[in-house]
C-alpha cells in the first residue's frame, strides 16, 4: 500500500535529470473571470521579450516576465 504524498505542479520542471524538451504552460484561476498563466521551459535561444510583445499583441493581455531564483532562465 502506497501512501499519497502532496503534489507539486512545479516539480517535474524543476527536476534536473528530466530532459527539457517541453514547454508548460499552466493557468491558474483567480477572483471571477481573472487568471494567471504561467509558461516555463523555453530556451534561452528565444528572446523573452519577443515572445512576450507577441503574445501580448495576440491576446490583447498584459504581462511580464520572471527570472528563477535558483537558475538563470525565465518563469
Amino acid at each position: 500500500m502506497q501512501i499519497p504524498t502532496t503534489f507539486g505542479p512545479f516539480a517535474e520542471a524543476n527536476d534536473d535529470s528530466v530532459e527539457k524538451a517541453y514547454i508548460h504552460i499552466r493557468i491558474q484561476q483567480r477572483n471571477g473571470k481573472k487568471s494567471l498563466t504561467t509558461v516555463q521551459g523555453l530556451k534561452k535561444e528565444f528572446s523573452f521579450e519577443k515572445v512576450l510583445k507577441d503574445l501580448k499583441k495576440e491576446f490583447c493581455c498584459n504581462g511580464t516576465i520572471a527570472l528563477c531564483r535558483t537558475k538563470s532562465s525565465a518563469r
